[in-house]
């Protein structure tokens, strides 16, 4: 018989949040188990510029913070799970989490901090390309398009990075946004506009949606058909590579009905982390706060692994 897995913390998620939580937890004497499906760090391991927001760092790459934590963890006894979590059934004195991989964990407190997942165009054919001209992430698919025409669809700081990014790459750029003008931060917008000035391979389309994607004779995508949302006029463009960039939306999907969520979809919590169900913390970006940023995500996940370890205390 399979001995059964019971830890003080289960974390489930490592970008910030989930990484600093675990750091706290460990060093409190708690048996912990962090689990991550993907890559640690979360979105801030996926940004092509260094994060300046961390105290006590003057710069860092989010992939590179992510790592020196997940270390720091593990030398003090963190056990790492690479999978993700299928099913949750919470209760009162123990929780249990079901793994992708079959396996069934308990845990005394759970610290939720799954993140968000990039939001979909909602266009046929979107998934089916998705690996094959359609990507959510720059750093991720980036380099397969060098010297190709590529298009970002986005006009948000999330965009802006992508347009930075890929312009030492690529051949040439499209940027539809859906708005009048882009909601990036100001310095955002100026810095594109001394590219566009610099590079002019840069074309944007203010105004203007995707409506259609196109595949080529080699089951890739080969064009898209852009609207302008005001003139009605369409436009065919030919290009190899679409990065979406609209937002984000939380991974809560597999707790709906179990944790308290506002209208969003994100979870809500008091100011110790605490949700609606004895023992289950929530941190980070899947949170309910005001603020998306890494600093506050390590902030929430420290707290979130204080308040979980003061009550698995209770619990022994």
């Amino acid at each position: 018989m399979t001995e059964k897995k019971v830890y003080d913390i289960i974390i489930v998620g490592g970008g910030p949040a989930g990484l600093v939580a675990a750091t706290y937890a460990v060093r409190s004497n708690m048996k912990t188990a962090l689990l991550e499906k993907a890559v640690f760090g979360g979105q801030a391991a996926s940004t092509s510029k260094e994060i300046e927001n961390i105290p006590g760092f003057d710069k860092i790459s989010g992939m590179e913070f992510a790592m020196q934590e997940h270390a720091k963890a593990e030398a003090h006894g963190l056990q790492t799970y690479y999978d993700e979590a299928t099913e949750f059934k919470f209760g009162k004195d123990e929780h249990q989490v079901k793994l992708y991989g079959g396996e069934t964990i308990y845990g005394k407190a759970v610290i939720l901090s799954m993140g968000v997942e990039p939001r979909r165009m909602g266009l046929e054919d979107e998934i089916a390309l998705t690996g094959r001209g359609i990507s959510y992430c720059v750093e991720c698919d980036g380099n397969f398009f060098k010297d190709k025409v590529v298009t970002i669809c986005g006009g948000g700081n999330a965009a802006m990075d992508a347009v930075f990014y890929l312009s030492k790459l690529v051949k040439e750029i499209n940027i539809i946004n859906d708005t009048p003008d882009f909601l990036a931060m100001p310095l955002y917008v100026k810095r594109l506009q001394a590219l566009v000035a610099e590079k002019k391979n840069i074309n944007i389309f203010h105004q203007t949606v995707l409506t259609k994607l196109n595949r080529g004779a080699n089951n890739k995508l080969a064009s898209v058909v852009a609207k302008n949302t005001k003139t009605g006029k369409e436009t065919l463009i030919e290009t190899e590579g679409v990065f979406v960039n609209i937002g984000r939306y939380p991974s809560t999907d597999i707790i709906k009905g179990k944790i308290n969520l506002n209208e969003a979809g994100y979870i809500i919590t008091n100011d110790l982390m605490e949700t609606n169900v004895m023992g289950v913390y929530a941190a980070g970006d899947v949170r309910a706060n005001v603020l998306k940023q890494v600093a506050v995500a390590c902030g929430e996940g420290s707290i979130a692994a204080v308040s979980a370890s003061k009550y698995v205390r209770t619990k022994k």
